[in-house]
């Protein structure tokens, strides 16, 4: 009887370390598209030019420069703070590099527009599918205007 005791304990030591170094599981979006735009010149640091997608990431875009994270950034840089993208779709996200939304387009944000884009939200460990439908440049008084479809949760 003691034998199988110290089998049960065993047993039972060796699922709780199993479980407990297991990583968290990786969650895509496939939900409903929904479709967020920022008008030109439309107040950034206003609640609805910002696509508020989780508690970390708010993404929207100033009148010029690149979309930024407002919730931890006040204006654009080379990527979203918290963010990385690839293009793609966010059920083969294990197969794509990711990289800053600067180096995936390659410095030229309108080329984005139409095509197939994975947004990994870092720190909720979220693959969200994107395609942005427009991309005011600029050199022709765009005022920062953006949209894109994105997937939504499940």
């Amino acid at each position: 009887m003691k034998n199988w005791k110290l089998i049960l304990g065993i047993v039972f030591v060796a699922i709780l370390l199993i479980s407990c170094d297991r990583e968290d599981p990786v969650i895509v979006w496939s939900g409903a598209a929904i479709t967020f735009e920022k008008a030109a010149f439309a107040d950034p640091t206003l609640e609805e030019n910002q696509d508020r997608i989780t508690e970390n990431v708010w993404i929207t875009r100033g009148a010029i420069n690149s979309i930024y994270n407002a919730v931890s950034q006040s204006s654009g840089s080379t990527n979203p703070a918290g963010t990385e993208w690839a293009f793609g779709k966010a059920a083969d996200y294990a197969s794509l590099t990711f990289d800053t939304f600067q180096a995936t387009h390659e410095k030229n944000a309108p080329s984005v527009v139409g095509r197939d884009m994975v947004l990994h939200l870092i720190e909720d460990d979220i693959y969200i599918d994107v395609r942005f439908t427009s991309w005011a440049r600029k050199n022709n008084n765009g005022g920062g205007a953006f949209s894109y479809e994105r997937s939504t949760a499940n």
